[in-house]
């Protein structure tokens, strides 16, 4: 697992990426998908502590 964060003061993202459990149904069901997944939180400082928020409302407040 990879974690990136990006930090700007009261401002964070955070990315990561999983693997995903290889078993015998999984490769039935999901033959074009590949093993790893991507995400990605998006977080601001308040002053009860770190809130998770959308992306659209961070994106707002990075511009």
């Amino acid at each position: 697992m990879e974690i990136k964060i990006l930090n700007s003061g009261d401002k964070a993202i955070v990315s990561y990426t999983t693997m995903r459990n290889k078993t015998i149904f999984g490769t039935l069901l999901r033959k074009a998908t590949s093993t790893t997944k991507p995400y990605k939180g998006y977080f601001i400082l308040t002053e009860s502590g770190w809130q998770i928020v959308k992306m659209s409302d961070i994106d707002l407040l990075f511009l």
